[in-house]
């Protein structure tokens, strides 16, 4: 028989279970209050149980389960509603059932991090962010022998927070589920075992799963299925005889296993505008918009249907990126903005193109094939580097390379 109807609260001091040994806990709830930077927390503990947990904590102070050794932890839901982590370290052979970690909240602080953890399991294991701004962040670090996910899910509800995932050893899971997530990340050392994989983005914000080390492959093993929905996949060798599939999704490059379409062709409409806007990309010359913005994968094409009147400017106000541009046909535009400009392929730019933009166009390509046409447009700063510094694209110059600043070359040939 165990002790029921816990309910502990403070808001100017830790809430915690400590140094239990050999105890069952049921219907929990703990909260924390105020601003104060205390924390809600399970420490030391051992041989507990621990059912139908209820945790909400505001302030500064953090959520932790630390140094606690083959505890039960059964329908628990913990919400942070502060700034501040999550935090799994230093424990082992835990066992985690219907376990839900929400972020309601707005800030870049909000992460989760599981950190030295040997032999955990968990049935279900769910995190999810429901702020509208901020990148939380899962972070799986330093974890000495595996810790088995079950059921594993990170997701973000508003498309406008970009959360981020990263694994580094010994992380598998029944069912690996990222939606709206911007970055996932692997570590290229170790192989990750899954029964079914699902990724899901939004044609405005896809999905990049890739390696920590550029052009060197994590491998991912999935017995069942693997399914990227908007997503691009770049260093990722799928293997374990599962059905590998993708739909709205970019081969990064340097992928094997996993079967891709192809990019598709967009052209810019509607005159004057920023980069991020979908209103100004359409599938076709001259079309409706497509709600989507271009990946590394697309074509992009300015040509006679994409301005209204002459000297309009496409500003580059985010981090842009495309396959291969074209400006053919225009009627004197420009390019401004001072955000990066990334070229997975080919440039060619029209004579009467003005070139206002002040951030770097940086040539990324890994493989052989590109050109470079800039018709006399001089630019502001041009970078080389082959995407992550891999040293395979070979780029064509068809007539004079003019910079107003710097050219850098770090990867790659002529």
């Amino acid at each position: 028989m165990g002790i029921a109807d816990i309910l502990m609260e403070s808001n100017n001091t830790n809430v915690e279970f400590f140094n239990n040994v050999g105890h069952d806990f049921n219907n929990i709830t703990m909260n924390k209050t105020g601003t104060s930077g205390n924390h809600l927390q399970f420490r030391y503990t051992q041989n507990c149980t621990f059912k139908d947990v209820s945790m909400t904590k505001s302030g500064s102070g953090q959520i932790i389960f630390q140094e606690n050794i083959n505890n039960t932890y059964e329908d628990v839901e913990a919400t942070q509603e502060g700034n501040q982590y999550i935090l799994f370290s230093h424990s082992r052979d835990n066992h985690y059932q219907n376990v839900t970690f929400n972020y309601p909240a707005s800030n870049s602080n909000t992460h989760m991090q599981y950190y030295n953890n040997q032999r955990d399991t968990m049935v279900s294991f769910r995190v999810k962010h429901m702020g509208t701004a901020g990148s939380p962040q899962f972070q799986y670090v330093s974890n000495s022998f595996n810790n088995h996910f079950g059921d594993f899910e990170f997701s973000t509800v508003n498309t406008s927070v970009l959360p981020f995932f990263y694994a580094d050893r010994n992380f598998s899971a029944d069912s690996f589920i990222l939606t709206n997530v911007d970055l996932a990340r692997f570590h290229p050392s170790y192989t990750f075992k899954f029964e079914d994989v699902k990724i899901t983005g939004t044609c405005l914000n896809r999905t990049l799963v890739y390696s920590l080390t550029s052009g060197s492959q994590v491998t991912f093993e999935t017995s069942n299925t693997a399914h990227a929905d908007y997503a691009i996949i770049k260093d990722i060798n799928a293997a374990g005889g599962g059905v590998y599939t993708s739909s709205n999704s970019i081969d990064g490059g340097n992928v094997t296993g996993w079967p891709f379409g192809s990019g598709v062709n967009m052209y810019w409409v509607g005159g004057a505008g920023n980069w991020n806007d979908p209103n100004h990309w359409s599938l076709t010359s001259g079309g409706p918009s497509a709600g989507c913005l271009p990946t590394r994968g697309d074509n992009v094409f300015f040509d006679v249907n994409s301005f209204t009147a002459a000297n309009q400017t496409v500003t580059v106000n985010v981090e842009a990126e495309c396959r291969n541009m074209v400006w053919n046909n225009v009627n004197n535009p420009r390019i401004g903005g001072n955000q990066n400009l990334n070229v997975y392929g080919s440039l060619q730019l029209a004579s009467n193109l003005t070139w206002n933009h002040t951030g770097s166009v940086l040539f990324q390509a890994r493989t052989a094939g590109q050109t470079i046409k800039t018709n006399g447009v001089q630019m502001y700063q041009v970078q080389f580097q082959g995407d992550g510094g891999v040293n395979t694209g070979v780029w064509t110059l068809q007539d004079d390379l003019t910079v107003q600043y710097d050219i850098y070359f770090r990867a790659g040939s002529f």
